[in-house]
């Protein structure tokens, strides 16, 4: 979802400043949820802007295989290979 136009974001803390109606009113007039308008004002006191704030985004780690491999290596971390094989099942019966 994109974030909300900074001209937006002025009007409704214009509209909040001037106090046109409640909160719950100005955030119907303008088709926002009234948590953003709450959460807008609380980033005006806290922060002095009213800016969109970055996404969190996600993390991405690329590694092509010969830096894992060395990676791997160096810190001596075995591969699914080179782990025992445990068995969890009893195979043997005994009276």
């Amino acid at each position: 979802m994109a974030a909300y136009s900074l001209d937006l974001r002025k009007r409704i803390v214009d509209a909040v400043k001037r106090g046109v109606a409640s909160k719950r009113e100005i955030a119907r007039m303008f088709g926002v949820h009234e948590t953003f308008v709450h959460k807008l004002l609380r980033q005006k006191r806290g922060r002095g802007d009213i800016a969109p704030l970055p996404h969190g985004g996600s993390l991405i780690v690329a590694m092509c295989s010969h830096s894992y491999e060395n990676r791997r290596k160096s810190e001596e971390i075995p591969t699914r290979y080179e782990y025992p094989r445990i068995s969890v099942f009893k195979t043997e019966y005994t009276d």
